[in-house]
């Protein structure tokens, strides 16, 4: 016994149904990729210093950043020859991976550069900071305080966390 539908007739019932649920599923893994994408981008890349330093330097009173942007003019060429080394040494490095036979003490030597190179960017970034930091006034230095206590604004609208207690350290659990 068959159906009295001719054979094509069901695949034609279904079609648009199906063709309409691809469309809603593509757009939906689309927005959900798009969403993903705008709002979690993953941390800020490094600067001079890493990104500690960096939230120490962005806080700066703007009169001050004058100072410490003059001073990272003054040692351009320095960190630039120290960027340059660290990334021969991360060549280096990739090198020492692919090497066969594979040579611990190469891969050693260049994370070690790595490693010297990316303290002495910090070191030096911790000197200016200090340098300025030492010529600001007391109510300079506690409004100063007082901003680095406060939460960097967040991407996408999501709540900061609570601003830490008097005297530093970890708010207290809820």
């Amino acid at each position: 016994m068959s159906s009295t539908a001719p054979a094509g007739a069901r695949g034609d019932r279904l079609r648009k149904p199906l063709i309409a649920s691809l469309i809603l599923n593509l757009f939906l893994i689309g927005a959900a990729g798009g969403w993903i994408l705008s709002h979690h981008r993953g941390p800020p890349p490094a600067q001079d210093g890493g990104g500690e330093i960096g939230h120490w330097l962005r806080n700066l009173p703007e009169s001050r950043r004058e100072e410490v942007k003059a001073m990272f003019d003054a040692s351009r060429e320095a960190r630039r020859e120290r960027r340059a080394e660290i990334h021969a040494a991360r060549d280096a490095a990739i090198l020492a991976l692919e090497a066969r036979p594979f040579l611990p003490a190469a891969l050693e030597e260049a994370l070690r550069l790595i490693r010297e190179q990316g303290e002495a960017l910090t070191s030096d970034a911790h000197r200016d900071l200090m340098a300025v930091v030492g010529r600001m006034t007391d109510a300079e230095r506690a409004a100063y305080a007082e901003q680095l206590r406060r939460p960097p604004p967040m991407r996408g609208g999501q709540t900061p966390p609570p601003p830490r207690p008097e005297g530093g350290g970890r708010p207290p659990a809820p």
